[in-house]
């Protein structure tokens, strides 16, 4: 009889579930970098649609700067203290459980891949990453030497890994500190690198484009990017002068043409908006708006102050400190092609993959005429498709798979972009074997 109670209770020891078990991070849920908190720097979880937060860590002391990005493959949230010296990264876990890598490069902004590979970027045009074994690398170019983008002095405001592309997108509010790419003055900058297969290797062409939100104002701060609609890239850029007003685009990562998404209305002062993601759960832009100590989202379209998203974070927030991230675990890096049920794809391809032909549908609020093309994955027109009557009204384009000199492409991946003068809209199409 005991021999049978402590098989009993054995078994049931070893099927009861572990309280010890670590918390896994929930996909959609909004994490916000801040200091200072009570002097330290800290983690804190929000609720996207309710805005309920609460403090996940408390970390190290204020750095002269910070930054944060997800990291799928090790489901943790990777924190930088961004000073001025080697001095490492922190792995924060669900549970607010730290682990240290002291010997990396300290960036100002790092950018994961999904499978394990971080990319840090720091002033001083250095370009590392970290791979799985959390082992630090160079970041190298096609002869195999350490990238370099010339006497670059620029600090990269944001980083994103671009799947569908296989590129990197960096982005600087300041273009005069990459003037050879970005030529004209106080502009948003934003370059794309191609990379191999390992993502290890920087290859074919950089492209690069400006955008200038609003015209003669100081330096903007780029200040948030992530997958948006339809295979977008949401941008969000704070002009950092006074009495001027943010702005939310939309970016075709492959184009790198940007598109409006919404503008602010009631701020006034620096840096009115410091944090901006696009929130996955809400189909919006999510900004922290540092003057009134509250999240905001703002639909497309929307002109105006945007929504208050439950109560204020309140606790004294540095302007330069707060930062948004949202988890997305399943593949921080690629673009969702529809990212809730409540938004409709405006632009659909059937069959796809195809073979031989294939149809380009879309929809647009715009009358006017569409541009629209077959792009490669470097981001080269391969294909332009006219209206074939010539008319405003129509919305359909059909592809043979050729390009403008009349061959046949070769199988793989491709883009189609619609312009239609008021957006700009991307999607995936795949020509098969």
């Amino acid at each position: 009889m005991i021999v049978r109670l402590l098989v009993v209770w054995t078994l049931v020891f070893l099927l009861a579930p572990r309280s010890s078990e670590s918390a896994d991070y929930v996909d959609g849920d909004l994490y916000m970098l801040k200091f200072p908190y009570e002097s330290s720097l800290a983690i804190v979880h929000i609720n996207p649609n309710t805005g309920e937060h609460s403090t996940q860590a408390v970390l190290f002391p204020p750095p002269f700067w910070a930054t944060m990005t997800y990291d799928a493959y090790r489901d943790v949230m990777v924190v930088s203290r961004g000073s001025n010296a080697t001095g490492g990264l922190t792995f924060v876990d669900a549970d607010g459980n730290r682990t240290s890598l002291p010997g990396v490069i300290t960036p100002f902004v790092a950018a994961s891949r999904g499978d394990g590979i971080i990319y840090l970027f720091r002033n001083n045009d250095t370009y590392k990453y970290v791979d799985a074994q959390d082992v630090e690398h160079d970041l190298l170019d096609e002869a195999g030497n350490p990238f370099s983008l010339g006497s670059l002095s620029a600090v990269w405001d944001e980083a994103f890994f671009h799947a569908p592309s296989n590129s990197l997108i960096l982005a600087n509010g300041d273009a005069s500190a990459v003037e050879s790419w970005c030529p004209n003055g106080d502009q948003t900058c934003v370059l794309r690198l191609p990379l191999d297969e390992t993502g290890t290797r920087v290859v074919g062409p950089i492209t690069s484009a400006q955008i200038d939100i609003v015209a003669g104002t100081e330096e903007d701060n780029v200040v948030g990017i992530t997958p948006g609609p339809t295979g977008l890239l949401s941008i969000v850029i704070d002009t950092n002068t006074n009495n001027r007003d943010p702005r939310m685009q939309m970016l075709d990562p492959v184009t790198l043409e940007f598109s409006l998404w919404a503008e602010n209305g009631p701020f006034t002062g620096a840096a009115a908006t410091n944090a901006g993601v696009y929130s996955t759960p809400r189909g919006e832009v999510v900004i922290f708006d540092s003057l009134s100590d509250v999240l905001r989202s703002f639909d497309s379209g929307e002109v105006g102050g945007g929504t208050v998203i439950g109560p204020p974070l309140g606790g004294g927030f540095a302007s330069e400190s707060a930062r948004l991230i949202e988890v997305r675990r399943d593949d921080t890096s690629a673009v969702a092609e529809t990212v809730s049920a409540t938004i409709a794809d405006p632009v659909s391809v059937f069959p796809n993959p195809f073979q031989s032909h294939a149809t380009v549908s879309f929809q647009s609020a715009d009358t006017g005429a569409a541009r629209v093309g077959i792009y490669d994955a470097s981001g080269r027109l391969v294909r332009a498709l006219d209206s074939p009557n010539g008319g405003t009204e129509d919305r359909t384009r059909n592809w043979d798979g050729r390009d403008e000199s009349g061959s046949m492409v070769a199988p793989g991946i491709y883009f189609v972009r619609v312009h239609t003068g008021i957006t700009t809209r991307s999607k995936k199409i795949i020509r098969s074997r």
